[in-house]
């Protein structure tokens, strides 16, 4: 069952980096945290991946000396840190968020799991048990 309602911003001040310290952010307003199931997150993660968002206009990169972008497909780009090979960003280049890998924010923020999505492309081994909203895609259909 898709649930389509709106993930909100809640408005809490956060930090993050990357393993090495190469890439470091902050910004403030943060949404609650998907899980994606696609094949892309899942190669560049090793797993499923956890994403919060957040606006792209309350989002500060203070360290990008080793970031590097690239280009996942048609208008989407993924950043990480060419130093430590950190997966830190998924962002729609046309779009007004940018989602964060959650375990990149270091402080505790009480953001909650809110949804699964891509769970059509899921691995074989990848069981869901939890009782969260599951989108057969994107979340925005």
């Amino acid at each position: 069952m898709e649930n389509t309602a709106a993930l909100e911003f809640r408005p809490v001040e956060f930090t993050g980096s990357c393993l090495c310290g190469g890439v470091r952010f902050n910004g403030r307003g943060l949404r609650d945290v998907v899980y994606c199931h696609c094949r892309q997150c899942r190669a560049g993660h090793g797993a499923i991946a956890a994403y919060a968002a957040t606006q792209s206009s309350s989002f500060i990169l203070t360290q990008q000396d080793s970031l590097n972008w690239y280009s996942a497909s048609a208008g989407i780009r993924r950043g990480f840190c060419a130093k430590c090979g950190s997966n830190l960003f998924w962002q729609r280049l046309e779009g007004a968020t940018i989602s964060i890998a959650a375990g990149a924010i270091q402080q505790k923020t009480k953001l909650h799991a809110a949804r699964h999505i891509y769970v059509a492309d899921k691995a074989p081994y990848d069981e869901i048990s939890d009782d969260l909203p599951q989108f057969e895609g994107s979340m925005y259909v």
